[in-house]
C-alpha cells in the first residue's frame, strides 16, 4: 500500500484506483450514519422537545450544519463509485477533505456543549427564575393588589350624600 496522504494517492484518476477499501468503508460507515441521525434528530426533535427551547434550537442549529456536510460527503463518495472523472469530482481528495470538515464539525460540537451550552443553559434558567419572580406577588398576597374604593368613607356599603 502507498502512502495514504501522498498527493499522487490523492489525485490519482478514479478508473485507475480500487475504490473499495478499509477508509472508504470506514467513510461511508461514519458519514452515512452520520447523515442518518441528523436528519432523524432534524425531524424528531421538534415533536419531543417542544417545552425545552433551548436545546432544540441547539440541536436544529447543529444538524442544519451536519446534513450539509455529511450530505456532501456521500455525494462525493457516489460520485467516486460511480467512477465520475469530470472536474475531478471522483478523486480521494475529495473524500479527506469532507472527513476533514466532519472531523471539525464534531470536535466544535463537543466544545460547544462542554463549554457554551451549559453558560447559554445557566442563563436561561436564571431569566426565567427572574421572570417567576416578577410575576409573583410581593408580599404573599392575592396578586391583586390593594385597590382603593372612591366614596367610601361612611359606613358599609353606604355612601356620603351632601345636602
Amino acid at each position: 500500500m502507498t502512502n495514504p496522504f501522498s498527493w499522487e494517492y490523492l489525485t490519482t484518476p478514479v478508473s485507475e484506483t480500487a475504490i473499495w477499501g478499509p477508509f472508504s468503508i470506514a467513510f461511508v460507515l461514519v458519514f452515512g450514519t452520520g447523515l442518518f441521525l441528523a436528519l432523524f434528530f432534524s425531524y424528531d426533535a421538534p415533536k419531543r422537545l417542544e417545552d425545552r427551547r433551548l436545546l432544540l434550537r441547539t440541536i436544529q442549529r447543529g444538524t442544519m450544519i451536519a446534513i450539509p456536510v455529511f450530505g456532501l460527503g456521500l455525494l462525493f463518495f457516489i460520485f467516486r463509485l460511480m467512477q465520475i472523472s469530470a472536474l475531478g469530482l471522483g478523486m480521494r481528495i475529495w473524500l479527506y477533505i469532507f472527513a476533514f470538515i466532519a472531523g471539525g464539525m464534531i470536535i466544535y460540537f463537543w466544545y460547544y456543549i462542554r463549554k457554551i451550552y451549559p453558560r447559554l443553559a445557566a442563563a436561561e434558567e436564571a431569566e426565567a427564575r427572574k421572570q417567576a419572580y416578577i410575576q409573583r406577588p410581593a408580599h404573599g398576597g392575592s396578586g391583586r393588589g390593594a385597590t382603593r374604593q372612591k366614596g367610601r368613607k361612611g359606613g358599609k356599603g353606604k355612601k356620603n350624600k351632601k345636602s
